[in-house]
């Protein structure tokens, strides 16, 4: 079934399930013990930094900021994955 999808809509379907995946690993992990998803949420929560100094307070939208940047993130590298393998193929 996904084979017949274009590239950068595997990227995006495997971006945004990975960001929903740290998210609830987090969710799951007790607080006073260490968690696997702990080193994935600096790199996940990079770019809230940089779009609350540009755009202030983004309130109750900062999970769907991060999951839509991830997902264009996402849909990009594959579609330039999906040039680079058309083109050596």
């Amino acid at each position: 079934m996904l084979d017949k999808l274009p590239f950068f809509t595997k990227g995006i379907i495997f971006a945004a399930s990975l960001s929903v995946l740290v998210f609830f690993l987090k969710v799951l992990c007790p607080l006073n013990l260490g968690c696997f998803a702990d080193p994935f949420l600096i790199p996940l929560f990079s770019p809230l930094f940089v779009a609350e100094n540009l755009f202030g307070n983004l309130g109750i939208f900062e999970p769907f900021f991060i999951l839509i940047f991830w997902s264009v993130v996402g849909g990009l590298a594959g579609h330039f994955y999906g040039k680079l393998r058309t083109v050596r193929d």
